[in-house]
């Protein structure tokens, strides 16, 4: 047995760790608290800290700690604790330790859950405990990347957190008691960022909150597209007495695009693509998505189609029109218009105006489902913005579900019926446009950008309203100064008011409408390029443009220089390791790159890309005086190359 008595450690050193009293935590009774477990086979712990003032508590089951179970069962049952992807792993372990599972038992349910992905009921069942309520939220699928399964370490990197850590210590070893305050400190660590996380979801997480009450139903740990499915299947049984179920859809399941009766083209070329698409067998594969049989072959593609209009070339598919332009920028001048046309809430749009549901559901789930947009549409042009922020996400969010097997809304067939409706239907304004000499030089999924001559205005007002009349969709208009695109997926717009719209590989603080929850959304990888870019194609045919050069030079936000990446296994610099999710700066006279922990990693010749001259920075502590301006300099300029700003005219203004 461990003698903690006869044990000889040193005081044990906490990275600005402020501890609760006993009678600390009961005066914050009905707070929120972030918590997170480590498990180890002789080791288990479980630290809260306090989101409102950043007081920790913790409990732990060791050879030289008893489990506190009282405290625990008092925590839990006190307090509203927020965690990462906790209800599939936390709070099982949770329940578990109260039940009084050793170090062993609770380290076993660890590694069934994520090596075997082995789901709670069945560990119940197989340890003999019973996952309990917990007033907890699961910040997991309320961060927008969800989908993409980034983990806690890789959010802390967009949000700029001080310090990145990967787990300090081989999951599998036994812990020794010093090695306990490096986990310690460690999980301290990831309950920083976890609070710094719910930081940036406050809103999202408001709003689910009061559209819980509302339909009372927990919504605080969906995602939108679960939160849509929610609400509208509780709408549902409201309306009908009856919960909605599953469909099962046969795999070889085949159907086919039905054309909308307004849908007619005029030109041969878009009337053969047209005929091909009617005649398109789509077919449900084993495992529920929707595939083509073209040329004996079994796809899944977003490019399935492909038909030139003017000088641009579009694609269809699967998902949404994409034109193909590469490298192009586009002004408005003393002749020429450049216009932004969008379809307001396309899919939903296109759900209604053709009366599209699930068979299996019936038209209750239209009029639930029209019943939740005109609520919507009221409370925004009344400026009630919280009903109609609920209700956005309940109206969009339940285009995605149609397409997942495991949804109640599951209808592949109606997925289809929706994206080709969208594409021909923007097919069909733009060939309209076309006709009357009225180029659109972009298209993506709900909108065009059209480069109408000013003499053709009010014709190109007239062929719109015309279109809109036809299809009974509504479009909201922008007017850029400049449009510039590497492809339809990357590009930067300007507006007559000098905002910014981006996409892609340009997205920063600039062109965000929701900074804290679109920053979540992708890795923030040397932003003050694409802002100095910005600042200078605003700004380049004035007099005095703001160049590249003095933009990058005054910054002195040190996050914006920063770039971050996942790697697979790990990365190494000079033989060090730095971690899973990293982030490095480009520094002055340094050498060498980063790579893969691996010896062989297919692709990449071990060499982790846009590393060279690179310095890791897993720890933020300030602005270094070492940066290498000159390569972002650089960067930039090949930024303006990549969106065609050099092929069009404008690269004797000034630069620098």
């Amino acid at each position: 047995m461990f003698d903690i008595e006869k044990y000889k450690a040193p005081e044990p050193i906490y990275d600005s760790v402020s501890f609760f009293t006993d009678s600390q935590l009961y005066q914050e009774r009905g707070g929120v608290l972030l918590y997170d477990i480590e498990t180890y086979q002789n080791f288990f712990f479980i630290a809260f800290k306090s989101f409102a003032t950043g007081r920790i508590t913790s409990v732990e089951l060791s050879e030289w700690e008893k489990l506190n179970t009282a405290k625990l069962r008092w925590i839990v049952d006190n307090f509203t604790i927020v965690g990462f992807n906790n209800r599939n792993y936390d709070d099982v372990l949770l329940w578990a330790s109260l039940a009084g599972l050793t170090n062993e038992g609770l380290k076993n349910i660890s590694d069934s859950i994520i090596v075997g992905k082995i789901p709670a009921y069945k560990l119940e069942k197989e340890f003999g405990f019973k996952v309990g309520f917990t007033n907890s939220i699961d910040l997991q699928q309320v961060a927008p990347s969800a989908a993409a399964f980034c983990s806690l370490k890789h959010y802390g990197a967009r949000m700029h957190v001080a310090k990145l850590q990967d787990l300090p210590i081989n999951p599998h070893k036994l812990i020794s008691y010093e090695d306990s305050f490096i986990l310690r400190n460690y999980c301290y660590n990831d309950l920083t960022v976890t609070g710094w996380l719910k930081s940036k979801l406050l809103k999202a997480i408001d709003l689910r909150r009061e559209m819980g009450m509302n339909y009372g139903a927990d919504l605080r740990s969906l995602s939108d597209a679960q939160i849509a499915e929610r609400v509208i299947a509780v709408e549902i049984k409201a309306t009908t007495g009856q919960t909605p179920t599953r469909p099962q859809i046969k795999a070889g399941t085949t159907f086919q695009f039905q054309n909308p009766d307004y849908l007619r083209f005029y030109s041969a070329d878009l009337q053969k693509l047209h005929n091909d698409i009617l005649q398109t067998v789509f077919v449900v594969d084993d495992h529920g998505k929707v595939r083509v049989v073209k040329d004996y072959t079994w796809i899944t593609a977003t490019n399935l189609w492909s038909i030139k209009i003017g000088k641009s070339v579009y694609r269809l598919g699967i998902g949404g029109l994409h034109s193909s332009e590469q490298s192009k920028s586009h002004y408005s001048d003393e002749e020429t218009l450049l216009i932004d046309r969008d379809v307001a809430s396309y899919y939903p749009a296109i759900i209604l105006n053709q009366g599209l549901y699930p068979q299996h559901i019936g038209r209750d789930f239209l009029t639930v489902y029209k019943d939740i947009v005109d609520r919507r549409l009221l409370a925004k042009k009344l400026g009630d913005k919280s009903t109609a922020n609920s209700l956005k996400i309940v109206a969009n969010g339940s285009f995605g579900k149609l397409g997942s097997k495991w949804s109640v809304f599951y209808s592949p067939d109606l997925l289809i019926q929706v994206t080709i409706t969208g594409q021909l239907s923007l097919l069909m304004l733009i060939e309209m446009l076309h006709w009357y000499g009225i180029p659109v030089v972009s298209a993506n999924t709900d909108g065009i950008v059209i480069k109408c001559p000013k003499a053709k205005f009010e014709t190109y007002n007239q062929v719109v309203a015309q279109w809109e009349a036809i299809t009974s969709f509504v479009t909201e208009e922008t007017e850029y100064k400049s449009l510039h695109s590497r492809d339809v997926n990357n590009y930067i717009a300007v507006t007559l008011k000098n905002d910014f719209k981006a996409k892609g590989s340009y997205v920063n603080g600039l062109s965000m409408k929701e900074p804290d929850r679109e920053s979540l959304m992708k890795n923030p990888n040397g932003t003050i390029c694409s802002e100095a870019v910005m600042k200078f194609l605003a700004t380049c045919r004035d007099p005095n443009p703001v160049t590249i050069e003095s933009t990058i030079k005054k910054c002195k936000d040190f996050s914006k220089f920063i770039f971050i990446r996942r790697v697979k296994g790990g990365a190494v610099k000079d033989n060090v390791y730095i971690g899973k999710v990293i982030r490095w700066y480009m520094r002055y006279k340094e050498f060498g790159c980063i790579k893969y922990l691996e010896d062989n990693v297919h692709g990449t010749k071990n060499t982790v890309s846009e590393t060279t001259g690179s310095y890791p920075c897993m720890d933020i502590s300030g602005m270094p005086n070492d940066i290498d301006y000159d390569w972002y300099i650089r960067r930039s300029h090949s930024i303006l190359k990549d969106l065609g700003y050099y092929s069009t005219g404008e690269s004797q203004l000034t630069l620098w």
